[in-house]
This record gives structure tokens, sequence and C-alpha cells, in this order.
């Protein structure tokens, strides 16, 4: 039966099935659903389901969310929150938001990083201020938790994590630990744990622990009596290495990995690791605002999406703090040369309570 030209105009996307709005939807970047939400009650409840998450990640429609945790100062201890980065409803303009996750379990002291759609809250201390061994994973689709796996051992003390081909090594966390238990490495699909043995014990009495995953290696570093130690394990050889010295520069400013190049801010400028040359080479066309901290301190950097996001901190009197956020786009010329071209740069966040920026992560969403 033909529809009327009558029936026509009084149809409305809301009057289609669930099945179809749920597609169109899932086809629809995620910054527009905010808005999407005053719709309708029907958008609204279509846009929190599982099912749209679900479907967006069969459609391969899924995109890198922004997470930042900040670190509140209490009258006896520090408390930490996750935030997410958001769009506002009236303007382009971005602002950090709390999650929703009530039931959190983020302690300060935790390692935290990012698999997939997931947030690893990793070791950290209980209730009773003991070490604790214990995973919890948030969901970034639902912002709900879970708990994996525990660790072997109990790490409290900032323990560093990387993720490499879906592993997560985890280092450091405990003054008691050996080269047989300093690094713990956790499979996302078998939800496993096992230790991952060093040869070299001086890295392990250090502090100030680092681990990055780059070109199916894990770098990893200490600091000790101000002297630095660097290891390197590959993979696929299954053996440890010293690593070239230049690239261990960069293991001890803020960094990111993206597509297999090694980038880093150091110095007022963004950096990336020519690998054939052993060098460090400037990102072409970044200029480094004049508010940031030159030498890098307290400059955050995560892949977004394939984008560098730079976070950091202006104190603007004593009490007023901002943080700033911006995103680089990433471009490969020819000869080898790589650009990074300023997409946007804003204030995100404003307050007047004691905070620190801790950490940024990318899930996707």
């Amino acid at each position: 039966m033909l529809m009327s030209k009558e029936d026509e105009s009084q149809m409305t996307f809301s009057m289609l099935p669930d099945d179809l709005v749920l597609n169109c939807l899932a086809r629809v970047s995620k910054v527009y659903y905010p808005s999407l939400s005053f719709v309708s009650k029907k958008f609204r409840s279509l846009i929190a389901s599982t099912e749209l998450q679900e479907l967006r990640s069969f459609l391969g429609c899924t995109s890198s969310g922004l997470y930042v945790c900040l670190r509140f100062r209490t009258n006896t201890d520090y408390r930490q929150i996750c935030f997410t980065l958001r769009q506002k409803i009236s303007s382009s303009a971005k602002i950090l938001v709390p999650i929703s996750s009530l039931d959190s379990p983020f302690d300060y002291r935790s390692g935290v990083v990012a698999v997939g759609s997931d947030i690893y809250a990793i070791g950290g201390r209980n209730l009773n201020n003991s070490a604790s061994s214990k995973v919890m994973v948030m969901d970034c689709r639902s912002h709900t938790w879970r708990e994996a796996p525990s660790m072997r051992v109990a790490r409290d003390d900032f323990p560093s994590t990387c993720v490499l081909n879906g592993k997560i090594y985890v280092i450091g966390g405990c003054k008691n630990l050996d080269s047989t238990n300093w690094i713990e490495v956790f499979d996302t699909k078998t939800q496993t744990w096992e230790f991952l043995q060093i040869p070299n014990e001086e890295v392990c009495r250090g502090f100030n622990y680092k681990i990055v995953g780059y070109k199916e290696a894990i770098h990893v570093s200490s600091l000790e009596n101000n002297r630095a130690t660097f290891m390197t394990y590959e993979i696929h050889k299954g053996r440890w290495r010293e690593p070239h010295l230049s690239l261990s520069h960069g293991f001890h400013f803020s960094n990111c990995v993206i597509e297999n190049v090694f980038y880093r801010y150091s110095y007022e400028m963004l950096q990336w690791y020519d690998s054939c040359r052993k060098i460090w080479k400037n990102l072409k066309g970044f200029v480094r605002r004049s508010i940031m901290n030159p030498r890098g301190e307290g400059v955050k950097m995560v892949n977004y999406g394939g984008n560098i996001v730079l976070l950091w901190e202006e104190c603007v009197t004593i009490k007023k703090k901002l943080i700033w956020c911006e995103e680089v786009v990433i471009e490969k010329k020819h000869q080898g040369e790589i650009w990074g071209l300023l997409k946007w740069s804003d204030v995100v966040f404003i307050t007047d309570e004691k905070n620190q920026l801790v950490r940024a992560l990318a899930p996707d969403v």
C-alpha cells in the first residue's frame, strides 16, 4: 500500500524502527551524541544503550576518546578522578567532564593503561592502605567496572605500564623485587599473567621507572643516584639488549608512539625518532605555545586516533589553575619528513582546587 502525501508529511525520523535508527546513529560521530540526546527520550535511550556501542564496534565506527586523570588533594590524602573530553552543546569548544562511574576504584598510585575500549587500573592500595595486586577494568563505552585476574605481585608504588600487541607490561611498583618478578605481562586475550625475567639486576634497584612499547620491543629504564639504566626486550627474538643511546634519550620526556614512530615533547619542540639515522628530528610546522613548560615538565602526550594530543597546566593565580589541551595533526611528507599541524587548542578545565594532571589516555569508544 502506497503512503499518501499526508502520511509522508507526518513521518518523522523518530518513528522509524529502533534497528534502523541505531544503524544511522552508529555512523554519526559521538561528538554529536550530547546534542542528539535532547531530540527525544527515544534518542536519549538509544544513545545510552549497549546495542549502539556494540554496533559501532561491529561496523568499525569507533574513534578515540580522550580520558584525563586528575589527582585532587584532600585533608588527609589524595583522590583521583577521571574526566573525558566532550564538546559543548552550544559551541565547538571542548571541556573535560567527570565520568559518571560512581563506583570508580581508581587509586592515584595505580598503573593505568588503555587497551581497545578498556582502561585498566593496575595495583595501587587497598582500603587498609596495603599494596594491592588487584586489577580493575573500565569499559569506556558504558563506564562500568569489572574485575580482571590479579597480578602475582602486589604493586602500589606507581608501577609503569605499556601495551604492545594486546599485552600489558607492568614494571616496578614494589621495593622487594628482583630480576625474576620485576616485570609482569598480562595477555588481554587469554586473561593470564606471567613474569618476564630480565638479565640486569641494576635496573631493578632504581626508581622513576619508565616502559615504552615501540617497534616490536619493550624499552625499560630506571634511575638510581642520577644514573639511568636502559634495557630493550625484543619480543619475537625473546632476548634482551642495550638500546641505542639516542633512543633512550626519549624515555624520560613526555612521549607516545603512533604508527611505529616514537614522538616526544622536549625542550620546546615536538620531535620524532628517525630509527634509520638514529637521531631525533623536529616535527616541522609545530610552534610551541608560550604558556607551555619549555622543558616539557608536566606536559602529557597521547596518541589520539593517529594525532598527538598535548595537555598541560597553567597556574593563573595561587588558587586558579587552567588545563590546556591541543591536538596536532600528523602528516608524513615525501623524503621522510613529518609535519605537525595544529588542529585546535583551548582551555578545557578551570579549577580553584589543588590538583595535579596525572595522565591522559585515548581508548576506543
